[in-house]
């Protein structure tokens, strides 16, 4: 087990310093020689571990940002995600995956999911091979997350994922700190890009909920925090912050009323809790981060589009997001049934433009819609958001079905943090996030494919010892 253990470490640290390296040198547009030398090795390693560290290498990817193609948002993570089908297909009889089955209303729900975002790629006037292959696109993410659900065994595989998102996070937040402290810059994006400000916030708060608020710290924990605090911090971003506090209190929530141990604890340790909580907020103080929090909402103003005193109409990024919400908004008035085409509105969005050409061609032009609910709606109408909405709802209530199934500690925290997970997706896609695609759309079905099959083990285990799902 202990030498397991640090052919593990090993592996993992030697793929990292590789694959990071190999990222980089593209970055930087190094010649193809160095990066080649580099890659194939790597892939030959890959490859041939690709049974025992496939979950790894898939929650790795989602740190990358690197475009393998820009106009078909071909990432690392597509590679990755794809190289883990082919090893399904060639190996889903065997142990490597479970044999769980899903869910029916799981199933029913995702089919007509996969039906309304193919009813908008093909009833739509931009119908072509871009609106085809986003559909693709979509069939693949969830086809990962799917992929994820037959990868899950017991808690274990859920505590395995966990300690792999919490490394790669940590890894990407410090290349972030680095950069920041070379270029002086904030909202520096590193490796991972903008997904960071949403992962940022998740992450901190998964981190406050298995570790601080049970008493679980360690130094490892504490350098891991305080790289993804600092991150989330610098980002500047009101919506990752605003997403931090929402579930943040509600995981608070959620744990006090199923988590008995917890709930004991915070008793326990109310005052001890306060006291520790009033100093943290005092050193912050201290240390200038209210007034960088203060600075970006104090900003904000309820006069928009004004000239100011500058001459310019546009003062911050609320907005330059109004007159992209506004332009999805029309695109949706012209389809409302089934949109204009999954992923097709930054191809298309200046036919649906009533904006003066300088700002639409400077803050709407060749941009998302920024928003997960406003994109379903204008891109796939009200039957692509109708299903999006019953999906993204079954697997919540299913994941606090698990909660109340769990029996031992790991179950009870996995199932609380997956929910916390799918509570806090629901939430970003009102007002931010956008789940639609690239990095944060792999984010969001593999932690859903994460969840039903912790739902799953959980249901078969009580099953097992002649008990019922409560």
């Amino acid at each position: 087990m202990i030498l397991d253990k640090y052919n593990n470490i090993i592996f993992i640290s030697f793929f990292l310093i590789i694959f990071f390296l190999i990222v980089y040198l593209f970055s930087i547009g190094k010649t193809l020689i160095p990066i080649v030398l580099l890659t194939v090795p790597l892939i030959f390693i890959l490859i041939e571990n690709a049974a025992k560290y496939y979950l790894f290498y898939l929650t790795s990817a989602l740190f990358i940002e690197q475009y393998f193609y820009v106009p078909l948002k071909i990432q690392v993570v597509n590679v990755v995600a794809f190289g883990v089908f082919i090893l399904f297909l060639t190996n889903k009889n065997t142990q490597i995956f479970n044999s769980f089955r899903l869910p029916n209303v799981v199933k029913y729900t995702a089919v007509f999911f996969v039906l309304s975002i193919f009813l908008s790629a093909v009833n739509t006037v931009h119908i072509s091979f871009a609106s085809l292959y986003f559909f693709f696109l979509f069939f693949t993410y969830i086809t990962t997350g799917y992929l994820v659900f037959r990868s899950v065994k017991n808690e274990f595989t859920i505590e395995k994922f966990f300690t792999f998102y919490f490394y790669g996070m940590a890894v990407a937040c410090f290349v972030i700190i680095i950069q920041t402290i070379i270029t002086s810059r904030l909202r520096s994006k590193g490796f991972i890009g903008f997904p960071v400000m949403d992962f940022s916030a998740i992450t901190f708060s998964f981190l406050i909920l298995k570790y601080f608020i049970k008493g679980k710290l360690n130094l490892k924990i504490l350098i891991i925090s305080s790289f993804i605090f600092t991150v989330l911090i610098i980002s500047l971003s009101r919506f990752a912050w605003i997403g931090f506090i929402f579930s943040l209190t509600y995981g608070l929530i959620i744990s006090y009323k199923f988590d008995q141990k917890w709930r004991n604890y915070f008793k326990e340790k109310f005052k001890l809790i306060m006291v520790t909580a009033f100093i943290l907020i005092g050193v912050l103080i201290g240390l200038g981060v209210k007034n960088v929090i203060a600075t970006r909402f104090s900003d904000l103003t309820f006069e928009f589009f004004e000239q100011k005193d500058d001459g310019e109409y546009i003062q911050n990024s609320m907005e330059t997001r109004a007159l992209i919400w506004f332009t999805a908004y029309n695109a949706f008035e012209t389809s409302p049934y089934t949109g204009i085409g999954h992923q097709m509105f930054n191809f298309v969005s200046e036919e649906y433009n009533v904006l003066p050409d300088y700002f639409f061609e400077l803050y709407v032009e060749g941009l998302d819609p920024h928003n997960t609910m406003l994109a379903f709606l204008s891109e796939t109408g009200l039957i692509g958001l109708s299903s999006y909405l019953i999906f993204i709802f079954t697997m919540y209530f299913l994941s606090l079905k698990s909660i109340k199934m769990s029996e031992n500690e790991n179950e009870k925290t996995n199932s609380i943090l997956l929910n916390v997970a799918v509570f806090f997706m629901i939430i970003n896609s009102i007002y931010s996030g956008q789940y639609t695609m690239t990095q944060q759309a792999f984010f969001m079905y593999i932690f859903l494919g994460l969840n039903t099959g912790n739902y799953i083990y959980l249901k078969n285990k009580l099953a097992d010892k002649g008990l019922s799902a409560k």
